[in-house]
C-alpha cells in the first residue's frame, strides 16, 4: 500500500465456515491481472518473491475452499477467504 495506507480484516461465521476478509486501500489491482496473481513468482515489482499469495491459495485449495480477490485500478482490493469452521468441540 503506497504512502501507508490502511488494512481493514473482519471476520464472518456462517455454522459451518468461518470467512475472513483482507481489505487494502491503495492503487488496486488491475482486472486482467486478477487471474495472475496467485501464480507463483508474478510480481510487478522490482524486488519480491511473489510467494505470498501463491502460498496462501495452496491452503487454502487443501482445504478444498475458497480464496477471492475483487479488486479494480485506483479502488480497494479486498481478499475473501473462506475455511470450515472444526465442528467436533
Amino acid at each position: 500500500m503506497p504512502k501507508g495506507g490502511k488494512l481493514k480484516i473482519w471476520l464472518q461465521k456462517t455454522n459451518s465456515h468461518g470467512i475472513l476478509h483482507i481489505q487494502g486501500s491503495g492503487v488496486g489491482i488491475p482486472e486482467d491481472m486478477l487471474n495472475d496473481i496467485f501464480n507463483p513468482f508474478f510480481t510487478t515489482k522490482m524486488f519480491d518473491t511473489a510467494l505470498g499469495l501463491a502460498i496462501t491459495q495452496q491452503v487454502v485449495n487443501e482445504h478444498k475452499q475458497v480464496n477471492i480477490c475483487t479488486s479494480r485500478s485506483g479502488e480497494d482490493a479486498t481478499f475473501t477467504m473462506e475455511l470450515p469452521l472444526d465442528t467436533e468441540q
